[in-house]
């Protein structure tokens, strides 16, 4: 399964303390989210971390990675207020030292082995 772009950005809204579960976003807030996702998504290319394309539905496993990420990205626009807003900077930030909750996350589910099938050694 996978989630829509429009769901990850809900639940990024959700997150940042934007919107309740039972609200929409605004055409503002949404557009502002797409830009930024779209930004994130560039650099998550950059980094190899995103196997995905930036119009495609998220895979279920990613989005809530994302939406951390996207919350950091977002948080000083929206003026979350410390300690929340450190909080949410500190899972959610790619490429920061110490590397962030999220980024650990989607690196680890990324590195995960791939075998397609059985490979059977032969001898001589």
């Amino acid at each position: 399964m996978a989630v829509t772009l429009e769901d990850l950005y809900q639940r990024t809204g959700a997150k940042l303390g934007i919107v309740r579960a039972d609200e929409s976003l605004s055409a503002e807030d949404g557009d502002l989210l797409g830009d930024t996702y779209a930004s994130l998504h560039d650099q998550l290319l950059s980094e190899g971390l995103c196997t995905w394309s930036a119009t495609d539905d998220v895979p279920d496993w990613a989005a809530p990675i994302l939406a951390d990420m996207l919350a950091a990205l977002l948080a000083d626009h929206f003026g979350l207020e410390e300690p929340r807003r450190s909080l949410v900077k500190l899972e959610g930030t790619l490429g920061m030292a110490p590397v962030s909750l999220a980024e650990r996350k989607l690196r680890r589910q990324l590195a995960l082995p791939y075998v397609p099938q059985t490979v059977w050694t032969e001898y001589f």
